[in-house]
């Protein structure tokens, strides 16, 4: 059958330059120039007529916009598992080979992709031969530059020389607020040392010089840089609820995830459930929970080890935790609230701290990794300030008349003091009934419970598990600033660095 076909390819001035059998026999691929693969079909079809008609050959089907690949080198003959490796990567990446061959020298190796994937087929094939020029290299894309990202990057430009010692070439390559960006080109791409020391930041930087925010451009240059070599880490430090697609985006591209953002954890399950287990080496958001606390990496530790995890209590927001310890001592409760916030201990608006949501979805983090099915809605919430009047209000109002709280606050506080007992804003979560119980909210506790007596803006996460019950197992230290959080992230960051040969 082959000579006859290849002798109509040449009746019609068609030249095949790639051809693959099955070894079955059964059938043949072949690749011509886009210009005439009409009239190599018609050829072809014009050759077989007969053949096709008794049905025991079907007419030539054309696939069009594909592009060839060619892998060429001496090493190939003595060196086991080449092939291997070329199409494992292309198939973790998503890129489908629709026809193969090998040179008789075993010099050459060609297959056929879809166009489309023709360019990052190339780069992944790149970086897994020829990456050891950029191994060193962590490249990260910061996504936030708030409080929280202004004192992560400060905290990267710190220790860039530090990480410089140790092999670690680290890049900012790329920035983002809600409104601009910033993207190194691809060569040269630093930190800038003076924006990141500005006592306003990066945000006034990409104020004054940055270019339109555009996530979809942001990635397609995170992915060519993840393509490189190295490692490449997308950093959330936003609060955007929509930020598990470009999570999935970031992933399927090569990259890492470090993030502060509850949101997409405390989310849909599913979304959860799509970031753990299955991307534990590229996945990373301790910060979500215990800032720069080891709190994920605990409950982690015990569940890999086969414990069992019976509860989890504790007091999970530091600003809470400061203002009921402010409260405790005898300050006046819009006073506190000010001071606290002052101190960057408060969201930008206190009522998302004030209103429970934010240990809540803490919570909800710790119930899915125990494997509790759990949404956002099946947690009891008490808000610390229970004054549905005022959640409305803009926030100007809102401050205007957080007074009208004051004597009520500090009734609460003085009648859990007559009873010799503490105020604590807890997080509770029960794993041994037939369906989980969760709840957050103002409870009062007696001088002996591990929560009374905490310093000011500390976070406590108590664990009772089956090894843990005499003695609960107490993760505790401060849990509130934009300092201690952007280190919990810096924390994972290196995680991601650490664990790059792992997750390739």
């Amino acid at each position: 059958m082959q000579p006859v076909l290849f002798d109509a390819l040449a009746a019609c001035g068609a030249s095949a330059i790639l051809i693959s059998q099955a070894s079955s026999e059964h059938s043949i691929c072949f690749a011509v120039e886009p210009g005439v693969s009409e009239a190599a079909r018609r050829a072809v079809d014009a050759e077989f007529q007969a053949e096709i008609e008794a049905g025991s050959v079907r007419p030539i089907r054309v696939e069009r916009d594909q592009s060839i690949l060619a892998v060429v080198g001496d090493g190939m003959r003595d060196r086991p598992g080449i092939a291997g490796r070329l199409f494992g990567i292309l198939g973790r990446r998503g890129v489908n080979v629709r026809a193969v061959a090998q040179g008789s020298s075993e010099r050459n190796i060609s297959m056929v992709v879809a166009r489309a994937d023709e360019g990052r087929a190339v780069r992944w094939i790149h970086r897994e031969f020829f990456h050891h020029a950029a191994s060193g290299r962590l490249a990260v894309y910061v996504l936030g530059v708030g409080g929280v990202g202004s004192a992560l990057l400060r905290q990267l430009d710190a220790e860039r020389d530090a990480l410089a010692r140790q092999g670690i070439d680290l890049q900012l390559r790329g920035l983002a607020s809600s409104r601009f960006m910033h993207l190194r080109p691809r060569r040269g791409g630093r930190l800038d040392a003076g924006a990141a020391s500005h006592p306003e930041g990066w945000r006034s930087t990409l104020e004054r010089g940055g270019e339109p925010a555009d996530l979809d451009r942001l990635l397609e240059h995170l992915g060519e840089t993840a393509a490189g070599g190295g490692r490449t880490v997308l950093v959330d430090v936003t609060a955007n609820g929509s930020m598990a697609a470009v999570y999935h985006r970031a992933l399927a591209a090569g990259a890492a995830v470090a993030s502060a953002n509850k949101l997409p954890f405390a989310g849909p399950i599913e979304d959860f459930r799509a970031f753990r287990p299955a991307s534990a080496q590229n996945v990373f958001h301790e910060a979500t929970v215990g800032a720069g606390l080891p709190v994920l990496h605990t409950a982690d530790m015990l569940l890999g080890a086969g414990d069992r995890i019976d509860s989890i209590s504790g007091v999970f927001s530091g600003t809470l935790a400061y203002l009921t310890g402010k409260l405790g001592a005898g300050s006046v409760w819009s006073e506190a609230v000010r001071e606290a916030h002052g101190l960057g201990y408060t969201e930008p608006d206190p009522r998302d701290d004030l209103g429970g949501l934010d240990v809540a979805r803490k919570l909800l983090i710790l119930a899915r990794i125990c494997g509790c099915g759990l949404d956002l809605e099946d947690i009891e919430v008490e808000p610390m300030l229970d004054r549905p009047d005022l959640a409305d209000l803009p926030l100007e109002a809102w401050w205007k008349r957080l007074v009208e709280a004051d004597v009520s606050m500090a009734g609460r506080f003085a009648d859990a003091a007559s009873s010799g007992l503490e105020l604590a804003y807890l997080a509770e979560l029960d794993t041994t009934g037939d369906s989980a119980t969760a709840r957050v909210g103002l409870r009062a506790v007696p001088s002996d419970h591990p929560v009374a007596g905490m310093p000011a803006s500390d976070n406590m996460f108590v664990f009772s598990s089956q090894r843990y019950q005499e003695r609960p197992l107490v993760v505790q230290g401060p849990g509130a600033g934009a300092d201690l959080t952007a280190g919990g992230v810096f924390a994972d960051i290196l995680r991601a660095w650490a664990q790059r040969g792992s997750a390739r």
